[in-house]
């Protein structure tokens, strides 16, 4: 089993990685989130990765993170949800906050989700709720996942968080605000845009 890739980052697309290892090109399905804080072209990349195995056919999927890896692997067992939802999932929210989101049941943020019915989205609450609740996701843990974001992004969820606003919420809220304003707003333009999510 492939547990782990080291290598040269050859090609890297919003979904797609491919990893030059000791001279074989080993080619990667990541989130979106992954993809963008990943290594640059031609960069060294190492990440924890999953070998799914189904009907014959052999796909591996990187994560940023052992926490990303774990989310992923328990989503995938949910009933409905296969390994490229789980992906487009973690697309759209921190692996932190969506296990927040399962521990407290808020079935209105994970039918936010694309492609997230409400039924799918009790039964991730019924069958996840206690495994994540399980997960070592430390403060320190949590403090870290704001470093990794886009300056702008961490400053405008802290700012969010300091106004009163609930760490899962404000996440969504500035992710989406910031997505919206291509990424290329100031954490000043970005802060109003997410209050109006809310």
């Amino acid at each position: 089993m492939i547990e782990f890739l080291k290598g040269i980052l050859l090609q890297k697309d919003p979904i797609h990685l491919l990893i030059d290892v000791n001279g074989v090109g080993y080619g990667v399905n990541v989130s979106v989130r992954t993809s963008e804080k990943c290594a640059n072209i031609q960069e060294e990349i190492a990440l924890p990765v999953y070998l799914h195995v189904k009907e014959g056919i052999m796909e591996l999927y990187g994560f940023l993170s052992e926490i990303e890896k774990e989310v992923f692997l328990r989503l995938i067992t949910v009933s409905g949800i296969g390994p490229k939802i789980a992906l487009r999932m973690l697309s759209e929210i921190a692996p932190e906050a969506l296990v927040s989101e399962v521990i407290n049941g808020n079935i209105r943020q994970l039918t936010a989700l694309k492609g997230i019915g409400k039924k799918t989205a009790e039964v991730m609450v019924a069958s996840l709720r206690s495994p994540f609740s399980k997960l070592k996701i430390t403060e320190q843990a949590k403090t870290q996942k704001f470093e990794s974001y886009d300056k702008t992004l961490s400053d405008t969820i802290k700012a969010l968080i300091a106004l009163g606003v609930k760490e899962s919420s404000a996440q969504t809220a500035a992710e989406k605000a910031y997505d919206a304003l291509d990424r290329k707003s100031t954490t000043s333009q970005t802060i109003p845009e997410a209050l109006k999510l809310l």
